[in-house]
C-alpha cells in the first residue's frame, strides 16, 4: 500500500472515532491467575467427561456383543434341537417299523414304546398314529 493512501486511511479511522475503540476497554480487571484456574478446572471436566463416554461406549460394546453372542447361542440350540428332534423322529419311526414287522399290535407297540423307551402314553400313543402304515 503506498503511503499517502495509508495516511487517507488512517486520517479516516480517527475520523470515525474508530481510534478510540479500545481507550474504554477495562483490561485490568482481569485476573489472569483466576482465568488460568477456570481453564484447568473446564479441561479436568472435559476430561472426567471424556472418560465416561470412554466407559460408556465399553459397556456399550460389552452389552453388543452379549447380546450378538445369546442370539447366536439361541441360534446353534434351533439348529442343535432340530437335528435332535429328527433323529429322535427318525428313531421312532424304525421302532414302530420294527414292532410292525414283528407283528406287534398297535398297542402292543404302545406299551413296548412306553415300557423299552420311557415314553409317556401320549408321546407312544402319537409316534404310533404318525409312523403306522398300513400295507
Amino acid at each position: 500500500m503506498p503511503v499517502e493512501e495509508a495516511r487517507e486511511k488512517l486520517a479516516e479511522m480517527e475520523e470515525s472515532g474508530m481510534g478510540y475503540l479500545f481507550e474504554n476497554a477495562n483490561f485490568d480487571s482481569m485476573n489472569i491467575q483466576a482465568e488460568r484456574r477456570n481453564t484447568a478446572e473446564a479441561r479436568a471436566e472435559l476430561a472426567e467427561a471424556r472418560q465416561k463416554l470412554a466407559a460408556a461406549e465399553q459397556k456399550a460394546e460389552i452389552e453388543k456383543q452379549k447380546t450378538e453372542t445369546e442370539k447366536r447361542m439361541r441360534e446353534e440350540t434351533g439348529q442343535a434341537l432340530k437335528k435332535t428332534a429328527g433323529t429322535l423322529t427318525h428313531v421312532l419311526e424304525q421302532l414302530v417299523a420294527i414292532c410292525r414287522s414283528e407283528r406287534l399290535s398297535r398297542e402292543e407297540t404302545i406299551e413296548c414304546l412306553q415300557k423299552r423307551y420311557g415314553l409317556d402314553a401320549g408321546d407312544a400313543v402319537s409316534a404310533v398314529e404318525q409312523f403306522w402304515k398300513k400295507e
